[in-house]
């Protein structure tokens, strides 16, 4: 038995123990702080992914019925009821309410109360952006695009903003495109 002799350590001390333990926790603290980091950050590329395949869904609408012009449609526009152009036959001008319907429901079917609008429910459309809104410029009603190289018509920017995961500010997708050519 080696009691009592002076120099000689038998297991670990108190102090190493808690130095032990606050050493694991600060590593485990600064891997779930990188993990909530790498979540966040892939939401945002989810959102940004989405807003701009609903941006290409309305050019899309836009070349389907080049007759009609879609510009002017602002950010605040609630989506409005129309006709549905799945089951009705539809002219150019119903084509363009109902396509700016869908694609307004598809960016954020919700008021600010968080009401579904009577347009989206009827067509049973679920927004994917939280707090997204939807912009269509034509030339004549730039303000957020630059479009001083845009011909008179046929050519759009198309903007789409969303919350970031703070709540407060956005982020945004902004497409620009000619729908209308020369026919020369």
């Amino acid at each position: 038995m080696i009691s009592g002799v002076p120099g000689k350590q038998r297991g670990f001390s108190l102090i190493e123990v808690l130095v032990s333990a606050v050493i694991t926790s600060v590593g485990v603290l600064g891997v779930a702080g990188m993990l909530v980091g790498s979540m966040q950050q892939n939401r945002t590329v989810l959102l940004r992914s989405e807003a701009q395949q609903l941006g290409r869904d309305i050019i899309d609408r836009m070349l389907v019925n080049v007759a009609a012009d879609y510009s002017g449609v602002g950010f605040s526009d609630t989506p409005t009821s129309g006709v549905n152009c799945y089951i009705n036959d539809c002219g150019s001008v119903p084509m363009v309410v109902f396509d700016v319907t869908q694609w307004k429901c598809a960016i954020n079917s919700v008021d600010d109360d968080g009401n579904q609008y009577d347009a989206c429910a009827t067509l049973g459309i679920v927004g994917s952006l939280p707090g997204g809104e939807g912009k269509i410029e034509g030339k004549a009603d730039a303000d957020e695009c630059d479009m001083s190289k845009a011909r008179d018509e046929g050519e759009y920017c198309v903007v789409i903003r969303w919350l970031d995961t703070d709540g407060v500010t956005f982020s945004r997708v902004r497409l620009q495109t000619r729908v209308k050519f020369d026919e020369s």
